[in-house]
């Protein structure tokens, strides 16, 4: 299975930092990770760590100092805790970044710092009050610049039906994460929800104009009434994740194209608010995918 690339995401502050307790000695004393811990691998699997709920320097951990590349490589996070890093050289003007459930990562510098905290799992846009509604939209409103959103045009490899379409969107919407973090919106980290079964809430019809000011295309169908897959809901033991990310790439399309608008535009429908939780519920099939093949298949 060719594991997930890591996330392109967004600078954030420097986290906090704990000295690590003695860390394991191989990789065969540390298992699966328990329901709030995660568990740290070098390159080679012949080191690992078992972190709880708390704050790391990377060099403290043992794993660091395996490997070819003496990176830290691949970790595992139990089903209730999420895991943010800072890695101050990572994809140079790259930072902080956060991840879900049993995800892997991938070639983190020596100098990362990671942070193990409580997860809930993310919230449905729909089922936010109004005020809510209103209060995610401002924070979108402020984290989408032409910057942003030229990232998202620029990254064709994203669209290619293999791994990449996940881990590049997963980064993308990390990078809002972090700005919410900075900005007082920890109450939508993960990036709330939205199922195309259920319609665009109206304040969610929301497009950032163009860099002159003139407005962008409206979506056109805000309840585009599309059920799931139950094959991307409960994907089974789907070995490799270009196949996966093969099967889901036309759903998430015809839901572009059946919204509309700017949404049907490859290069800048991140202009459109309802982007981002509609590839926050992509991410969650993706995380779903990950939970079921280290829980039920690896």
């Amino acid at each position: 299975m060719r594991l997930a690339r890591p996330a392109c995401l967004a600078v954030g502050a420097v986290l906090g930092c704990l000295v690590l307790s003695a860390p394991a000695a191989a990789a065969t004393n540390c298992g699966n990770p328990g329901p709030n811990q995660a568990v740290l691998w070098s390159e080679d699997f012949a080191l690992c760590d078992v972190l709880e709920i708390g704050s790391y320097p990377l060099s403290a951990v043992s794993a660091l100092s395996t490997g070819s590349s003496g990176y830290f490589r691949y970790a595992a996070l139990g089903g209730n805790v999420w895991l943010s890093y800072f890695s101050p050289d990572f994809q140079g003007h790259y930072g902080l970044g956060v991840i879900y459930s049993s995800d892997w990562l991938y070639s983190f510098s020596a100098s990362a710092s990671v942070t193990v905290s409580s997860y809930a799992g993310p919230r449905r846009l729909n089922d936010l009050s109004a005020a809510e509604r209103a209060a995610l939209l401002q924070l979108i409103q402020g984290f989408l610049t032409e910057d942003v959103l030229n990232i998202h045009a620029m990254h064709h490899d994203w669209h290619q039906y293999d791994h990449m379409f996940f881990s590049g969107h997963r980064g993308y919407l990390a990078g809002m994460e972090a700005y919410f973090r900075a900005h007082g919106g920890q109450a939508f980290i993960p990036v709330p929800v939205w199922d195309p079964s259920q319609p665009i809430p109206p304040e969610f019809a929301w497009v950032k104009p163009d860099a002159s000011g003139n407005p962008r295309e409206p979506l056109e169908h805000l309840d585009p009434g599309i059920p799931t897959p139950a094959e991307f809901l409960f994907p089974g033991c789907v070995v490799d994740d270009d196949i996966f990310a093969a099967s889901v790439e036309p759903f998430h399309d015809g839901v572009h194209g059946a919204v509309g608008g700017i949404m049907n535009d490859i290069h800048y429908s991140p202009a459109a608010a309802i982007f981002w939780p509609w590839h926050s519920y992509i991410n969650t099939l993706y995380t779903n995918w990950v939970v079921g093949f280290w829980n039920y298949c690896a």
